[in-house]
């Protein structure tokens, strides 16, 4: 990437100061954008565990892939928020506070004293934003809701079940889509919040749901669904289709030349004279018998990578489906520096996902390790609360600070 003005390359948010009482996915996923573009995220964990993600085992020695991957650059605080002198320490917080992000069920801020009328009267240009299952209101909104309800309210379990058939039944995506959506609309209220702002210094209140998140994202297949009387095989419109050495998927007949141009590469003239698929419309009806043509067209090929060139060729859009760790080795990730690694004190050197943005004038991306549990007590009293470190060992003591560290194991 070419560089530009030092003195220009500072990062968007670097002014931003977020406080982050979230969880597990949805909500860390949101304030690890906002910490990639550079603001300083505190977030706020519970005694005496903390984020639970923490201790998902999928990595050595007891740390969570999942938490690491999340957190990184993140400054910890554990506060004991049910306890009065806890909610005094938050409030000295809010005071230096830009955004406050949380994902507890609709009703718990408020009973913790901490809702946004609390905090705005405190600070009347916070921006706060809650992300919760099915959103503060409506006769879903005090239910429990994950990643993998909102995936079959929203319809998305019933398309993905269809991609190869319309008689199958649904299947679950294989990826918390549910959260990351949520939080990437999160993600972006927020930043038009604090854009906002600067214009006329008012506060904002940002209210996400997972199912809403979801439900706006199902890209054409509600559309088909309501402009063509109830139809509903959206999903066939991405295919999978086998070959003898893998699987692929391809978009074709969006135009009559690349209908006429797959018609070629198979060398099947009479698809293009039959009346079954002369137009888009007919395709579309029609689609059951065209991909079962395509398929025995791919496994006419010992490689499905020799039919895929073809395809690349004629400038038919194709892939081939790749298992998670080809995809971790595809060249575009590698060139596109998608995988880094992070040198951990305890466990060396951890590969994880890179941040997607790429900005031309200002830096971006992972920056920092994830926090160990109240790593950050005295610093972020001190600095922003006020406290003296005294004063903070006698929070911990009292049981409103808690600090944790997870010795280094032998790893088997």
């Amino acid at each position: 990437m070419e560089k530009s003005n030092p003195e220009l390359r500072k990062p968007l948010l670097s002014d931003v100061r977020v406080l982050d009482l979230t969880q597990y996915l949805a909500g860390p996923f949101c304030t690890r954008l906002l910490k990639d573009m550079g603001a300083e995220v505190i977030k706020i964990e519970a005694p005496p565990y903390g984020d639970g993600a923490r201790y998902a085992p999928y990595l050595r020695s007891g740390y969570s892939g999942y938490f690491l991957q999340n957190n990184c650059g993140k400054k910890s605080v554990c506060l004991n928020l049910k306890k009065d002198q806890g909610k005094e320490v938050f409030y000295k917080l809010v005071e230096r506070a830009d955004v406050c992000v949380e994902n507890f069920a609709p009703g718990v801020m408020a009973k913790l004293g901490l809702d946004f009328p609390a905090l705005t009267a405190i600070n009347p240009r916070l921006i706060m934003c809650s992300i919760s299952g099915f959103g503060q209101y409506g006769p879903w909104s005090r239910r429990p809701g994950f990643a993998a309800t909102a995936h079959a309210i929203s319809g998305l379990m019933w398309v993905a079940g269809k991609v190869k058939d319309r008689t199958a039944p649904p299947v679950a995506p294989g990826a918390a889509f549910g959260d990351t959506g949520a939080s990437l609309h999160a993600f972006g209220a927020i930043s038009a919040a604090l854009y906002r702002r600067e214009k006329d210094g008012q506060g904002e209140y940002i209210d996400i749901a997972l199912l809403d998140s979801l439900f706006d994202q199902m890209d054409s297949a509600i559309e088909i669904h309501v402009m063509s009387e109830g139809r509903d095989d959206s999903a066939l419109l991405s295919p999978v289709l086998a070959g003898n050495n893998g699987y692929a998927t391809l978009a074709f007949g969006t135009t009559d030349a690349d209908w006429k141009q797959m018609a070629r590469i198979m060398d099947r003239p009479d698809l293009v004279s039959d009346e079954r698929f002369s137009t888009i419309k007919q395709r579309i009806e029609h689609l059951d018998a065209i991909y079962k043509f395509m398929e025995a067209w791919l496994k006419e090929f010992d490689n499905i990578d020799d039919a895929l060139r073809l395809l690349d060729e004629a400038g038919i859009v194709n892939a081939r489906i790749l298992s998670i760790p080809e995809a971790v080795e595809h060249p575009q990730i590698k060139a596109r520096h998608m995988m880094v690694k992070i040198d951990h004190p305890v466990l060396g050197k951890v590969p994880v996902v890179n941040s997607p943005f790429r900005l031309k004038h200002s830096e971006a991306g992972l920056a920092g390790l994830p926090p160990e549990l109240g790593e950050h007590n005295e610093e972020i009293l001190n600095r922003l609360g006020g406290y003296g470190l005294e004063e903070i060992q006698e929070l911990e003591e009292e049981g409103i600070l808690y600090r944790k560290t997870i010795e280094a194991k032998a790893f088997s």
